[in-house]
């Protein structure tokens, strides 16, 4: 599925994923570039992103590029003209971004419970950042010495939701020799409505990632390990 309405942004530049160089390296980015960058993002997820998000947003340079030159994301939404009041959205807004932190928060605390069960609590590693791509996962579970399985878990407000999402996954961990599991979390997206969104995709996904609703993933996690550690020993 190709990202909706990307002709409403020409002054968009790319750039490679884990790399932060942009695909025409003879050209900087522009002022006009970030903040197309930037209202692209809040086109697709109704929020600017973070710094963890930017980093794998395509369009827009890498949290680092973003700090060196600017300072940080208010520094740079105040310098394209996208202030904190545009970024917050006032006070509505602002309980939105609360909401979605503790909620992850949560999740974070709850998925980490659950995987300790499953193996010892020393082979799972949380925010853990995959060498040599510099790729940061939510949870990490070593399989053997240097190899293991990645657990990116992430939210879903609905199935466009979802696509979007998805599209950022998938470049983000393009690279990835290691077997990955996209967790989609939503009460509104089944794994039948997950798999048909993905059998859908004009790429297909690598042999290496496996995208599982939330319920898909809990009833399944001991097979998904098994067949991990059998994958990389």
């Amino acid at each position: 599925m190709d990202r909706p309405d990307l002709d409403k942004f020409p002054k968009l530049r790319k750039r490679i994923i884990g790399t932060g160089r942009i695909t025409d390296p003879d050209k900087l980015w522009t002022i006009e570039n970030l903040r197309q960058g930037l209202m692209y993002f809040y086109s697709l997820y109704n929020k600017y992103p973070t710094s963890h998000e930017i980093d794998s947003f395509e369009y827009l340079p890498s949290s680092r590029q973003i700090q060196r030159r600017f300072g940080g994301l208010v520094e740079l939404r105040k310098a394209v003209g996208l202030g904190p009041n545009d970024f917050t959205r006032g006070r509505v807004r602002a309980v939105v971004a609360g909401e979605a932190d503790r909620r992850a928060r949560l999740q974070e605390e709850e998925y980490y419970k659950l995987l300790t069960q499953i193996v010892p609590e020393v082979r799972v590693h949380e925010q853990k950042v995959i060498r040599p791509q510099g790729i940061r996962c939510d949870f990490f579970i070593y399989t053997s010495k240097n190899k293991g399985l990645i657990l990116d878990i992430f939210y879903a407000k609905d199935t466009f939701s979802f696509a979007s999402h998805l599209i950022i996954k998938l470049k983000k961990y393009g690279s990835c020799d290691m077997p990955i599991i996209l967790v989609v979390m939503g009460e509104h997206l089944t794994q039948e409505e997950i798999d048909k969104i993905v059998a859908n995709k004009k790429s297909a996904l690598t042999r290496t990632i496996r995208v599982l609703s939330d319920e898909t993933f809990r009833r399944e996690l001991p097979m998904l390990i098994k067949s991990a550690e059998a994958e990389t020993h």
